[in-house]
């Protein structure tokens, strides 16, 4: 629908949930990967498309930035999520307490990698959007479901949180509900 023009995306503004840092780092920035794969097959404007920016030299200048952004957009109305395998969403991962706003997070390094850091959406920030939409595709991801719909809420699985929110959706594929 999208690429048949069906649907009209000029009034869209898209307030993406992470960036690598420094995007020019990364074989694919977020803002790259979104360009490729939906803003360039689409009629979204260039100046709606919002990232945090993980090239400032003030990194928490740039993520409180990002959180009015969105605040003066009037709020994000739909948010749309994948699921990591660890239950992270953005890149908020297991074993640290929920933070409310975008941040500055160290990536699961590599043991042949420097390491690598992303702002991120808080799940503060995820769970403020009027909805979410969460799309799951693959086997793999199959024990992550489970556990986001099935575990307590806790920041040893941040995707549980989910179970908070008022209105959600969640999009599965067969693969990705084999444990439900």
């Amino acid at each position: 629908m999208t690429g048949s023009s069906l649907l009209d995306w000029s009034d869209v503004i898209s307030f993406n949930v992470s960036e690598f840092m420094p995007a020019s780092a990364q074989e694919e920035s977020r803002r790259a990967y979104m360009q490729n794969h939906l803003f360039g097959k689409v009629n979204i404007r260039p100046e709606n498309i919002r990232f945090p920016n993980a090239e400032a030299e003030d990194l928490k200048a740039a993520c409180a930035a990002f959180e009015d952004e969105i605040s003066d957009a009037g709020g994000i109305d739909l948010q749309l999520l994948g699921l990591g395998k660890t239950g992270n969403i953005g890149f908020n991962y297991p074993g640290r307490e929920f933070v409310a706003l975008t941040h500055a997070v160290p990536l699961p390094q590599q043991e042949t990698q420097e390491q690598y850091f992303a702002l991120t959406m808080g799940v503060g920030s995820i769970m403020a959007a009027e909805r979410i939409f969460m799309l799951v595709t693959g086997a793999d991801k199959a024990d992550a479901v489970y556990r986001m719909l099935n575990s307590p809420v806790s920041p040893a699985f941040p995707a549980t949180m989910l179970q908070m929110h008022r209105r959600v959706t969640f999009v599965l594929d067969e693969p990705a509900a084999t444990r439900l």
